[in-house]
């Protein structure tokens, strides 16, 4: 039986091999999380700054949130940023209160909403509103009477939650959203920190 002689240099090459092996792999691991997160952020989720009292309480001036637009579809009650090419060219947030074809009333002086799927409105069809909307001394200021609409096909009628603060669906600069313009759903709000969490 014989045996090779081995140098010390040889002994040492083994650790650092697997060492150079192990850095690159990190590294490979590294990049390749990278490219997904830019991917991610590019194509499936979006950070906006929201702008403006009209989504108060729900959402504040200045705050920061995650929109996605992975697969969306808007539904009734999501809140959405679309871009505004008219008067305003700038990202706005709203929550979606009717989709397309569907019918709406608004009873300003019984602060009453409904949706429909035709424009004979009974009670069953007033939205609970109660968990987000905010009216001053819970009366509609700037509007008195009935107000009663359907969207068009491809659109959206959107409200902000600050009833009397808000240019909405309701104003001729808004009217009614083009799907099409549609950015995402805001999903989640992440500035400040100590309300970090999911939106409705």
């Amino acid at each position: 039986m014989s045996y090779k002689n081995q140098s010390s240099a040889d002994f040492a090459a083994v650790p650092n091999s697997k060492f150079k092996n192990f850095i690159i792999d990190v590294f490979d691991i590294v990049i390749k999380a990278l490219v997904i997160i830019l991917i991610i952020i590019t194509f499936v989720v979006k950070m906006c700054t929201v702008v403006g009292s009209s989504m108060t309480p729900t959402l504040i001036n200045g705050e920061k949130v995650i929109i996605s637009n992975l697969f969306y579809e808007p539904k009734e009650n999501d809140i959405i940023v679309f871009h505004q090419t008219g008067a305003l060219n700038e990202p706005i947030v709203k929550r979606v209160i009717a989709t397309e074809n569907r019918f709406i009333k608004i009873d300003y002086d019984n602060c009453r909403v409904y949706v429909s799927d035709d424009n004979v409105f009974e009670q069953s069809e007033i939205i609970d509103e109660s968990a987000y909307v905010n009216l001053t001394d819970g009366k509609y200021k700037n509007y008195s009477g009935i107000y009663i609409t359907q969207v068009p096909e491809g659109h959206l009628f959107v409200m902000g939650d600050n009833r009397n603060n808000s240019l909405d669906s309701r104003a001729d600069e808004i009217g009614f959203v083009d799907e099409r313009t549609v950015l995402g759903k805001v999903i989640l709000r992440i500035s400040p920190f100590d309300k970090f969490g999911f939106v409705k």
